[in-house]
């Protein structure tokens, strides 16, 4: 028993390092037409949406229209494979009492194997799009747009809830890693598209101007045994901008408030890096009523320079080889309670382990959450089929995971009101669905969408949840 108090030290040691403003698929965030039918795709996606995920298709238009002008866009998506209710629902309610089959079970089917150590992760994205234009011509289209992005993240190994079901009362190592990522940004895009015959090529570059940006990697080991428990461990966090100023510069976890001196500021406040990027795409029109795409979102980087730093850890060991009762220090300092007199010990030994770091204010160059996409789209009257994949293709914040994610969907449109459908699979989360409905007529175009998993168990793991609001697109 005389471990047990340090098994929630340690497990908060690691959690410690995630920022609370937060909390690897690409972004799940789109356009209200395109989470409605699951996911949309390259081909499906139109108007001032493609400016973001397939500039290609700004030419595309069933309206005669040559300006479209979208104000006050928003969409946001909260999930990931970390979010597993079943095993909470199935384990953790009704008072149930977990025998150590129970335990292995849980953390087996939720976290993998120990020997393969992997991450799960939940994020929270959102962006808006305050304005965005797009002029037609008859072989040509340009457009342009202004969006607001904030991307966060966190994941753990199976560690961190091996030790708190199961203490510190068996000899074994365990793996103890976590990881973190939050960044904010504003970009303006600038895009054209152009028909070469059955062939439609677009290209978006845009400035991107980072806000906030912060990503820790945590590594170590709790090494449990009949006389200590060592906890070996490594970290690295970058950070810039907001956080990087009102967070990790006064942050003390061994404060009796550690948040005491932390004021969170706007995280789209100053500027903190620049950056540039691309959004690219192609659409060939196989038929008249068959479209296929691809494209390639967010290549390019930010460079952090403002309030810019990368923290590492002064000390990389903690041993506790258990209490030596000093029974003159009980009754002089701590009037015989040896409850606080253990919790002084502990955190003496705790501060002298974790409070340490080294800061380096350097700055720093990080990627935007490339991705790949591929889809196609089919036009019959009133309803349009389509479907797709999506890919990231690195690990950037905004990307929790590099399995692909599939989806396919429909829109039917009821005189003037289109009605979405579609379904969502694969990536970091379970079987999701996604519907929506809005308001299309010859000038003005309305649309909202929402997408969850009904069960985070059922073709794949993790609860995704989506919602996509379109309000003004005017079409002239």
């Amino acid at each position: 028993m005389k471990y047990i108090r340090l098994s929630y030290t340690l497990a908060f040691a690691l959690l410690c390092f995630t920022p609370p403003a937060g909390v690897h698929a690409q972004v799940e965030t789109r356009g209200a037409a395109m989470l409605g039918t699951g996911g949309g795709g390259p081909a499906f996606v139109r108007d001032n949406d493609a400016i973001h995920f397939n500039p290609a298709n700004l030419l595309l238009t069933d309206r005669g229209d040559h300006v479209v002008l979208t104000l006050g866009h928003t969409s946001a998506f909260s999930g990931g494979d970390l979010f597993q209710f079943n095993y909470y629902n199935d384990f953790f309610t009704g008072g149930r009492s977990l025998t150590d089959a129970d335990v292995t079970e849980v953390l087996d089917g939720w976290f993998g194997t120990t020997e393969a150590n992997e991450q799960r992760y939940a994020g929270l994205y959102a962006e808006f799009v305050p304005i965005a234009l797009t002029v037609r011509g008859k072989a040509w289209a340009m457009g342009v747009a202004v969006r607001a992005r904030s991307f966060n993240s966190v994941g753990v190994n199976r560690g961190w809830l091996d030790l708190v079901l199961r203490g510190a009362g068996e000899n074994r190592d365990i793996p103890i890693d976590g990881s973190f990522a939050s960044m904010a940004s504003t970009e303006v895009s600038f895009a054209y598209s152009r028909r070469v015959g059955r062939l439609l090529v677009g290209v978006a570059p845009k400035v991107v101007f980072g806000t906030s940006y912060s990503r820790g990697l945590f590594t170590s080991t709790a090494s449990v045994s009949d006389d200590a428990v060592t906890h070996d461990f490594d970290y690295t966090i970058r950070a810039a901008g907001a956080l990087s100023r009102d967070f990790f510069n006064t942050f003390d976890l061994f404060q009796s408030d550690p948040f005491s001196d932390v004021s969170f500021s706007n995280p789209f406040g100053s500027v903190a890096g620049k950056g540039l990027g691309v959004d690219l795409g192609l659409t060939y029109l196989a038929k008249s009523n068959v479209l296929v795409s691809l494209s390639l979102t967010d290549l390019g980087s930010v460079s952090w320079d403002t309030d810019a730093q990368v923290v590492t850890p002064a000390n990389h060991s903690f041993r506790f080889e258990g209490l030596e009762l000093d029974t003159g220090r009980i009754n002089d300092e701590f009037d015989g309670d040896v409850g606080r007199y253990a919790e002084s010990v502990l955190d003496s030994l705790a501060r002298d382990a974790y409070d340490g770091v080294n800061r380096a204010r350097d700055g720093f160059s990080t990627s935007l959450p490339t991705a790949l996409h591929f889809g196609s789209a089919w036009y019959f009257g009133r309803l349009t089929m389509n479907m797709g994949v999506s890919k990231a293709l690195n690990d950037a914040p905004g990307n929790l995971t590099r399995k692909p994610s599939f989806y396919a969907g429909g829109e039917y449109r009821l005189g003037p009101f289109p009605l979405r459908a579609g379904v969502r699979y694969g990536g970091n989360g379970a079987l999701t669905l996604g519907g929506g409905i809005g308001l299309r007529t010859r000038v003005y175009e309305f649309g909202i969408a929402v997408s969850a998993s009904p069960k985070s168990d059922t073709m794949g793991a993790g609860g995704r949840y989506s919602v996509a609001l379109s309000l003004v697109n005017i079409h002239i």
